[in-house]
This record gives structure tokens, sequence and C-alpha cells, in this order.
């Protein structure tokens, strides 16, 4: 798509995709792991959501919240957040394999 408002509106739907394959993996990470173990997992993510916010909000400020920064900073929150699933899910099946 070719507005800022089509090119948004693309990669925040796709960022919900990963979202919710992020939350299903973490779920289940969860119930794989208890203790220190599992307390250092729920640390680690309330970070990592704070440092993605943070990066994200980067282009608003680079751009001086400029067309530009929307489109960037969707696909920002969209490829993090995709690329913690895949860190999520490799923790998880060290844990828990396919089929257990």
């Amino acid at each position: 798509n070719q507005s800022t408002h089509a090119m948004v509106a693309c990669s925040n739907g796709e960022a919900e995709i990963w979202d919710g394959l992020l939350n299903t993996e973490y779920q289940r990470l969860l119930g794989a792991v208890e203790g220190k173990a599992k307390d250092d997992i729920v640390k680690a993510q309330r970070q990592w959501i704070g440092l993605r916010d943070s990066d994200c909000a980067i282009p608003d400020a680079l751009f001086d919240g400029g067309t530009m920064a929307q489109p960037i900073a969707a696909n920002c929150v969209m490829e993090n957040t995709a690329e913690r699933m895949l860190q999520v899910r490799a923790w998880r099946m060290m844990v828990q394999p396919e089929g257990d």
C-alpha cells in the first residue's frame, strides 16, 4: 500500500499475529519451568517490552513526529515482536521439545 495509514495498518496487523504467537509461546514456556527460571523469564519479558517500546519510539523523535516515523515505528514493533517470539520459542523448546 502506498499511503502511510495503509503501511502502518499492514505492519500493525502482522505485529498482532506475531504478538499472539509470542503470548502463546511465553505461556507455554512459563508452564514448563518454575522457581528462579520462571521469575527470570517474567523479569526479562517485562524488560524486553520496555526496551522494544523505547527503541521503536526513536523514529518519532528523529523525524519529529513526521509521516515517515509512523511506518518505521510500526515496522520496528512488528520485527522486534517476531524476533522475540522466535527467541521465546527456542527457550521453550530447550525445556519442552515438540511432542512433549
